[in-house]
């Protein structure tokens, strides 16, 4: 019907993305960014994990901060969870982001369906690691 080949994709005078398929490009980067954060997160204390106990960086719980041993295996375990729960996060995400496009939806439901995405895709990041580690902590302190 006459229309452009890039509708829809367009940047305004002041570099913002503006159209239906940018304003959806701009918010499926809304919800993919808990998960990239998470595996951020994962791949500095992957690399660099804190030395000694601390109350300032790395993964912090009363049970962590039992022992030099436990602080250590803590550290490790939960930045290889965040790493692969941030990876698989934006995956999910991305995906409930693409049933949401194509969902009719008016721009405000869509934006709150995406908020509610991003908050229990955060509670789901944070679950995926504490969870874990705190058992695999509890069952090698048994030990």
């Amino acid at each position: 019907r006459g229309q452009h080949p890039n509708a829809g994709w367009f940047h305004g005078p002041d570099g913002e993305v503006k159209g239906p398929v940018g304003m959806a490009l701009s918010q499926s980067l809304f919800t993919l960014q808990v998960g990239f954060i998470g595996f951020v997160v994962g791949l500095v204390f992957w690399r660099f994990p804190p030395k000694k106990i601390n109350s300032v960086y790395g993964y912090r719980t009363p049970r962590s901060q039992k022992d030099i041993a436990s602080w250590r295996f803590a550290q490790r375990f939960s930045a290889k969870l965040m790493v692969w729960t941030g990876l698989a996060n934006m995956g999910i995400c991305r995906v409930c982001d693409s049933v949401l496009c194509r969902m009719d939806l008016p721009g405000a439901v869509r934006t709150i369906y995406e908020a509610l995405l991003v908050v229990i895709s955060a509670i789901a990041l944070c679950v995926s690691v504490v969870l874990p580690t705190e058992i695999a902590l509890a069952r090698r302190q048994k030990l």
